[in-house]
């Protein structure tokens, strides 16, 4: 069976699929890429209308997120988007129950004992709500004000006001669907209130005039570049606008067309991606004129980073009234598949790999000239944390609880980052490292020094990032070893060791959600209900489990590091 039109119906198991990707600028808000829903039937004909009318009213909460944005770019949330989030995520959830349902048998047993399930997690929602204690949504909340890039403190009213809403619904949801008629229950009414209606600005702005006064937005608006951000957007925004106006001359932000954005997509990939080496001195207008080799074009990855920075900067110019309906400039920017292919996939080390990097004749104290060249591998190979949470530690970061030693990873304090919520966290130390290579002694040497930093050589580089030396190191060290590509872009790099960790910890058939735990990954979908009640397994757990079933002691000759 074809399922060519509509496009947005797929086929899975005995049924039909009504599924709609989320535009590309909405998904950080909305958290996921793709929404999918069951039609409840496997006919081509009664599916088709089902769809149908998917498809507009996924297009109308699409144009809704959009008009949130704007709160969101303010550093807000009016307490209309509260209630039309929360009541967005209840409609959802009820849709989601529903196909549940339907989906299987149910006995009576078996309905009563899950019944019985939710009705004790909507009594203990209700008490919170009453009680005001927010304690077992505030993680939620955290993580979903943070993808809405706003900030309030835990303090503040709009702060409660969130918590309560996200209480509320969860319990309303819980309620819902453990009653026998759940599949008679009405939505109420979420028809989106009429906003008054912005008159257009006049064509005043340019798009280079558009682009400055972004680029000042994103350095004092209330939600500002990090470092690396606000090196590495402004040149690629000016880019942008030079070759808009190369070809085009210059025109206002509102006379941006399809054709100018195709214009611009198809001359990024003729520039060469070493210009400030090789080509230096050369303009725009030349390197356009010129050919170069295919090596030396933009690779995959940075088009991408430079198409997402001018997407971004559009949709804020849609927000602030410049332009109308990004979404169809923005969809020209997409890398070209035959492109994509091509892109390079990190890698485990192989067992010989290792043997090669940690050999005696490589790896020891003796050739290492800092502290950091011979700790940063062992602990990215026994921990599997990235190189960044490993560069950024400090020694107050290096814990014991219930007689287990641990890093605790977090982003508190100047200048430390992680990379997603899940990323904060406790990984236990291998009993190898401190039992038979020393690492508590080294501790205990830079706390008698006075240091504070577990490497206190390793310096922020214009992004902020600790790791920039470390990286550069191990490349060197690694093709000195003749490990991964001597040239050019490797299949394996220090975040192999991490790859390595992971792909050790399959092989050994170790739990898989404790794994991601240690390793920070985060665990389940967003339409897993469960996870959002969970907590964390204790660190005994996670290094009995876990951390101290890596056996790469074993597998590898560490014979030469050994403390005396």
């Amino acid at each position: 069976m074809s399922f060519s039109s509509p496009s947005y119906l797929t086929k899975h198991r005995n049924g039909l699929y009504f599924r709609i990707r989320i535009p590309s600028d909405l998904q950080p808000i909305v958290g996921f890429f793709e929404l999918k829903k069951s039609l409840n039937t496997r006919y081509l004909k009664e599916a088709r209308p089902k769809a149908i009318k998917l498809a507009s009213t996924s297009h109308a909460i699409f144009d809704e997120f959009r008009r949130r944005r704007e709160d969101v770019m303010s550093g807000r949330l009016s307490r209309d988007t509260i209630k039309k989030l929360a009541h967005q995520w209840l409609d959802e959830a009820l849709e989601e129950e529903r196909g549940y349902r339907l989906s299987r048998k149910w006995d009576l047993e078996e309905l009563d004992k899950r019944n019985e399930q939710m009705s004790m997690l909507e009594t203990d929602a209700l008490e919170d709500l009453e009680c005001c204690n927010f304690k077992r949504v505030e993680k939620r909340a955290d993580s979903l004000l943070k993808t809405e890039q706003v900030e309030f403190s835990k303090d503040s009213r709009e702060y409660k006001e969130f918590c309560a809403a996200l209480l509320e619904v969860e319990a309303r949801f819980l309620g819902a669907i453990r009653k026998t008629g759940f599949m008679q229950i009405l939505k109420e009414d979420n028809t989106p209130a009429q906003t008054p209606q912005v008159e257009q600005q006049a064509p005043s702005l340019t798009i280079e005039e558009a682009i400055e006064k972004y680029i000042q937005f994103k350095t004092e608006g209330p939600n500002p570049w990090g470092a690396s951000s606000h090196k590495d957007i402004p040149p690629q925004l000016r880019q942008f606008a030079d070759m808009i106006h190369l070809k085009h001359g210059k025109i206002h932000i509102n006379q941006l067309t399809r054709d100018h954005m195709q214009s611009y997509w198809k001359n990024l990939q003729k520039l060469p991606g070493t210009r400030t080496k090789r080509y230096k001195g050369k303009s725009l207008a030349q390197l356009l004129k010129m050919k170069f080799p295919e090596q030396d074009l933009y690779k995959p990855k940075t088009l991408q980073t430079r198409f997402n920075a001018v997407r971004t900067f559009l949709n804020w110019a849609e927000l602030e009234g410049m332009v109308d309906k990004v979404s169809r400039l923005n969809k020209v920017l997409e890398v070209p598949k035959s492109k994509t292919r091509t892109k390079s996939q990190r890698r485990s080390f192989t067992e010989k790999e290792l043997k090669q990097l940690f050999s005696p004749e490589a790896y020891s104290k003796r050739y290492m000239r800092k502290d950091w060249h011979y700790w940063t591998p062992l602990l990215a190979l026994f921990s599997g944390a990235r190189i960044e949470e490993i560069c950024q530690l400090r020694l107050s970061d290096i814990r014991q609880d219930s007689g287990v030693w641990y890093f605790d990873i977090n982003d508190e304090g100047e200048g430390k980052n992680v990379k997603t919520e899940a990323g904060k966290r406790v990984v236990p130390l291998h009993p190898y490292l401190i039992n038979e290579l020393g690492f508590l002694e080294f501790i205990g040497k830079l706390k008698k020094r006075g240091y504070k930093k577990l490497f206190p050589d390793l310096s922020p580089d214009v992004k902020g990032k600790y790791s920039h030396a470390v990286s550069k190191w191990f490349t060197r060290f690694r093709r000195k070893q003749n490990v991964g590509a001597q040239e050019g872009v490797s299949d394996v790099t220090f975040h192999s060791f991490r790859h390595t960790f992971i792909t050790r910890a399959k092989l050994l058939d170790l739990p898989r959600y404790k794994v991601k735990e240690v390793v920070g990954h985060e665990q389940g979908e967003f339409s897993d209900v469960t996870a959002n009640y969970e907590g964390n397994y204790p660190v005994e757990t996670l290094l009995n489990d876990v951390v101290a079933k890596i056996d790469f002691h074993q597998m590898l000759d560490f014979s030469h590091l050994l403390k005396k």
